[in-house]
């Protein structure tokens, strides 16, 4: 047997580690996971979810290193010796054995050498103080966040920003970050629609005053509008880089200028409504009030909505669009849709801006 036998072997433990490395949903479905394996002892993010980082990217990272030694042991059992397997299984066992001693050095440690802790301690105090602190806005439901196939996720919260992949993550505070967009790319999402477009902005972030390495992540366009709501610093924009408004942005602003032609809706109460329910930034400006007549044929009856405005005109906008057929954007602003808390039907006659008193009614939003 020669060095050919390593060739076959060799293809299907590159797929499994490939698929073990970057797991794709079936695998995450399934716990085929190095750190569902490890749950136990990785914890609850709940707890403390710097620490919880921290362990999971220690497992990530070992199991990683030792993931060669599996070859390695097929290698010393079943494929005669030769200079080139004698290499191959070394480096493997070489691999793990390195791998451990990194795992036992960062937990005899206490992790208090791992670049992450360092950099919590650059911001002064007691370093299990901040990491509360984190974790308490880490769980927060107004937090904005991002994720990308179970490789990346972004947390923007009142203070903190962290960046999260599968073997690091970065967490700073948000007065030392300085955001720039500095490329595009647009993905076709309907061939048949050549405008029916996705365009995602890679982001770095940068942490000017601080030893803290710069990093990227990527956001839609509609959920850079988002974040630019939640950061306080303005976002800079590489000049090559142009916003490309979505189809349900183009939608919202349609829905927008239509029901601005409809009658005002009084509403006393107004200093006191919560925040939007669904973007939590906004007060809620509109009410479906029925008010037409008419009924399309194949439809069904609208129906009068007795819930208290809630609802921003964006995220009604953006409700109404999901509601529609998608195939069918032509249409979409002749459809109906339901009131998202009591399901009574409404369309577009229906949906009016509020106002305090009867003497705003013919006067502008």
């Amino acid at each position: 047997m020669d060095d050919k036998s390593l060739v076959l072997p060799g293809a299907i433990f590159a797929l499994f580690s490939i698929a073990m490395i970057w797991p794709p949903d079936e695998f995450v479905s399934a716990g085929a996971t190095f750190e569902h394996l490890f749950y136990r002892w990785i914890g609850d993010f709940s707890l403390n979810i710097v620490e919880y980082q921290l362990r999971k990217i220690l497992v990530n990272r070992v199991c990683v290193a030792c993931l060669p030694a599996l070859f390695s042991l097929y290698i010393i059992l079943n494929v005669p010796p030769t200079a080139l397997s004698t290499f191959v299984a070394t480096a493997g066992l070489a691999s793990m054995i390195m791998g451990l001693a990194y795992a036992f050095y960062t937990i005899s440690t206490n992790f208090s050498q791992t670049r992450q802790v360092k950099e919590l301690a650059l911001y002064g105090g007691d370093v299990h103080r901040l990491m509360t602190e984190i974790t308490q806005e880490y769980l927060e439901f107004a937090n904005f966040a991002v994720s990308f196939a179970h490789s990346s996720r972004e947390v923007v919260g009142s203070h903190w920003l962290i960046h999260i992949t599968r073997f690091d993550f970065t967490i700073v505070n948000l007065t030392d970050v300085v955001f720039e967009v500095v490329r595009s790319a647009t993905v076709d999402l309907n061939i048949e629609r050549p405008n029916d477009q996705l365009q995602f902005l890679i982001i770095e972030a940068k942490i000017p005053h601080k030893n803290i390495k710069s990093f990227r992540f990527r956001v839609r366009t509609d959920q850079f509008r988002d974040l630019q709501d939640r950061v306080a610093a303005p976002i800079g924009m590489a000049r090559n880089v142009i916003l490309h408004q979505s189809l349900n942005e183009r939608f919202v602003k349609a829905f927008v200028s239509c029901i601005d032609k409809n009658p005002r809706a009084v509403y006393s109460r107004l200093g006191e409504l919560e925040p939007c329910f669904g973007c939590s930034s906004e007060i809620p400006n509109v009410k479906i009030e029925k008010r037409c007549t008419s009924i399309i044929e194949g439809a069904r009856e609208c129906r009068q909505c007795f819930c208290r405005p809630m609802w921003c005109v964006g995220c009604l906008g953006r409700i109404f669009a999901a509601k529609q057929e998608q195939e069918r954007p032509d249409i979409w602003l002749d459809g109906q849709a339901t009131c998202p808390t009591c399901r009574a039907e409404f369309c577009m006659l229906d949906v009016a801006f509020v106002v305090a008193e009867e003497s705003q009614l013919d006067g502008n939003f």
